[in-house]
């Protein structure tokens, strides 16, 4: 029997290697579907990136070869015009809930109970997401930092910092809105240029490496005391060693837990991690509050503190650091349900507000017990022997723990994108890269003990630079042309202010870590 293999019938039935084109990807708006057709070509590490967010980042605009997205015309001149119309997420923060049919959405929006206020995109949602990426491991150093600066000082340092992360916030989704771009790296490259913007993606993997430095050395004073109290009479206390639990949790736990392709199964921790430092904060109240009423503050500690003009000034970026929330801050303003600059507003006072409530509490009763004693972290101060304490210590070094890969996944893919966008995802590769950050991390973690330092040098550097000078410069440059304003001009100070501050309390923050001595009178 004669097939007419022009009848459209069987032309249905032909399998095509290019699939089923819409008029968008005939124009060249949309890269090709991928249909399984004998040996297909894997995706490249660009073509997973450019897929998962939706849209073409400017850093891909002026690519030579038009088909590196692997079959055919591809325009990286355009973007799709729907960025436009919808919301945009992260691909760290891409929402199962965002593939749901419409009849489920309707059936969730007409639900009447709590759950409903903890939907992806609700302002109760977005709010602890923010508020997950505020609060951390950075508070453990504030009693110290408050015992160098003043509680008075400390008190002040820390509301101010707050109003200035609202307001650089602010800045930042105006500056969103405004030409529209959906990343912090768009905002640099539109701003200054490909090679800040290069400079800017290795200075937050700066801030993720170091960020890791310090959670191993916050693991490592909750872990040692435990280890020794438990190995010492056993005759193996060697094993309680700092480099040696340090160099096993690290490359035994963390390694393998960050080498994950993806960390949407741990985003659960963010919650737990606001739940589990509440706890600590009640925990470190519950002893702190009857000794701040027992005890006054001497006038002098209570204005100055014990710090020298280097100790307080390394000291401040503690308190800065602890509000270094900007880089979440465009995945969580798209995935909210009708974004606005002032539904955003709201959601970043509450998270703020919360936060500094947790700061002060933690830092001022943390200070009244151990006064001159308080140590660089917290937790090296607070008694395992308890059974709430302990119990306490164990749930934040959990919480730590599931933090780390949120720091090291986006570095690692940061990585790819520089050296690697054209090659193939490689296991062996993400591997290599996981295990040479986490390598560095532990031997710089192991030979660095004090977590304060980590804290200083970061919130110095990367925190101020991420947090205060980039988006008040950003305001600036997109804002030049209109008519001076009140914005205009704080934006301007603002920037100038954040680079000699930033400056000046580097310097601080190194000359402290090589002279410890000259850090308090």
């Amino acid at each position: 029997m004669k097939i007419d293999r022009k009848s459209p019938r069987n032309q249905r039935q032909t399998p095509s290697r290019t699939g089923s084109l819409t008029p968008e990807h005939v124009a060249g708006r949309l890269p090709r579907p991928l249909v399984p057709s004998g040996r297909q070509r894997q995706p490249s590490v660009r073509h997973r990136y450019l897929s998962r967010l939706g849209y073409t980042p400017l850093r891909f605009e002026r690519i030579g070869s038009p088909s590196f997205m692997g079959h055919g015309t591809y325009n990286p001149n355009m973007t799709p015009p729907t960025v436009l119309g919808r919301r945009y997420g992260s691909f760290e923060m891409e929402s199962k809930d965002r593939l749901m049919s419409k009849k489920k959405e309707k059936e969730l929006r007409k639900s009447r109970s709590f759950l409903r206020h903890l939907e992806p995109g609700r302002t109760v949602s977005s709010t602890f997401n923010l508020l997950g990426a505020t609060v951390g491991a950075g508070a453990l150093a504030l009693p110290y930092a408050f015992k160098l600066i003043g509680v008075l000082g400390g008190t002040i340092t820390l509301v101010v910092s707050a109003i200035l992360c609202v307001y650089t916030i602010r800045l930042l989704i105006s500056c969103r809105d405004s030409v529209q771009l959906c990343s912090y790296e768009d905002l640099t490259q539109h701003c200054f240029g490909k090679k800040f913007a290069v400079f800017v993606e290795w200075n937050i993997i700066i801030f993720c490496f170091g960020t890791c430095v310090a959670y191993l050395i916050a693991i490592g004073d909750i872990v040692c005391p435990i280890a020794y109290e438990i190995l010492h009479e056993s005759g193996y206390e060697w094993l309680s060693r700092r480099s040696i639990l340090i160099t096993t949790i690290g490359m035994g736990l963390m390694a393998p837990l960050s080498a994950v392709e993806s960390v949407t199964e741990l985003r659960f921790a963010n919650m737990f991690g606001i739940f589990v430092f509440m706890a600590l904060v009640l925990g470190v109240a519950y002893k702190g509050v009857p000794e701040l009423i027992n005890q006054d503050f001497d006038p002098p500690y209570l204005l100055a503190g014990e710090g020298t003009t280097w100790g307080v000034l390394s000291a401040l970026p503690m308190v800065m650091y602890s509000y270094c929330c900007h880089i979440n801050v465009f995945s969580i303003y798209t995935e909210l349900q009708r974004p606005s600059i002032r539904k955003m507003s709201n959601v970043v006072l509450l998270s703020c507000g919360v936060a500094s409530v947790l700061y002060v509490v933690l830092a001022i009763t943390g200070l009244s017990q151990f006064r001159n004693e308080t140590k660089e972290d917290i937790l090296s101060n607070l008694g395992h022997r308890e059974p709430v304490m302990g119990g306490l210590q164990i749930l934040m070094a959990i919480n730590i723990g599931l933090g780390f890969p949120m720091n090291v996944y986006p570095s690692r893919f940061t990585i790819e994108m520089l050296f690697f966008p054209d090659a193939k995802p490689s296991l062996s590769r993400r591997y290599t890269i996981t295990g040479v950050f986490v390598g560095l991390a532990v031997i710089i973690a192991v030979y660095l003990p004090k977590i304060s330092t980590v804290f200083s040098i970061l919130g110095a550097s990367s925190a101020v630079l991420v947090s205060f000078t980039l988006p008040s410069g950003f305001y600036v440059y997109i804002r030049t042309g209109y008519v001076v304003s009140l914005n205009e001009i704080s934006a301007s100070l603002l920037f100038i202010a954040s680079l000699i501050f930033g400056i000046l309390a580097t310097t601080a923050s190194v000359v402290s870590s090589i002279s410890p001595n000259v850090i308090e009178k």
